[in-house]
């Protein structure tokens, strides 16, 4: 099955992800949790008060703006190394990248063309240990305005209260199906494609290929 046919592959539709009915539904089965847990609804108050506080420590835009900043580090590492310019020596990935690049040389004449390649070939190793340190500071962010011990304590309380799990999990269905339609990490990795792609994408004057056509004599030449 081709999944790229058409334009809303890549972009998307006005329904494809997202439902005008799911805010009204979200509200009545806040309104009907609320309704039986009568003096007890503070607890919903609560609850709902601090998921929407946690969920705009890293806002969406801003998390695939770090994935695509983060990624292009690593350029400039390269770039660094290529030229033989120590302005990114201070890089926490700059040994592992003059190390790479020293042992795989590349015979292309145009640097930005290596510069490209070795993006490309070092991208997973770099996101990989990038993303570990993000997650951290993702989680440290979060914990100043959440404590998740706190938040199921709420949640055991409200369906004490009610007698029942399923109100609670619907809600939090709701919830997740309105307002978090992709995590943090999710875009903060998108950001970072992106960063990938533009390097696939970019075109050697000697060649005339395109990164990712050369990438099996980049690969061959480790």
């Amino acid at each position: 099955m081709n999944f790229f046919n058409d334009f809303t592959s890549i972009t998307g539709d006005a329904q494809s992800s997202y439902s005008n009915e799911t805010l009204t539904e979200f509200f009545e089965q806040a309104e009907l949790i609320r309704e039986k847990a009568g003096k007890r609804a503070y607890l919903l108050d609560k609850y709902l008060s601090i998921l929407l506080t946690a969920i705009n420590t890293k806002l969406a835009q801003d998390a695939a703006s770090d994935g695509f900043d983060t990624a292009g580090q690593l350029i400039g590492v390269c770039a660094s190394v290529v030229r033989g310019e120590p302005e990114k020596a201070d890089h926490w990935f700059f040994k592992k990248a003059k190390e790479y690049i020293e042992l795989n040389p590349l015979d292309f004449q145009e640097k930005h063309t290596q510069v490209n390649l070795y993006f490309v070939l070092l991208f997973i190793n770099f996101m990989n240990e990038a993303v570990s340190s993000y997650i951290d500071n993702l989680e440290y962010e979060c914990r100043a305005v959440m404590d998740v011990c706190d938040l199921k304590d709420l949640f055991d309380g409200i369906c004490s209260v009610l007698g029942e799990e399923e109100p609670m999990e619907k809600l939090n269905c709701l919830f997740r199906q309105q307002f978090l339609l992709v995590n943090a990490m999710t875009t903060f990795w998108q950001g970072a494609s992106n960063q990938l792609t533009y390097c696939l994408a970019f075109r050697d004057r000697e060649t005339s290929k395109q990164i990712f056509q050369l990438l099996p004599e980049g690969y061959n030449r480790k």
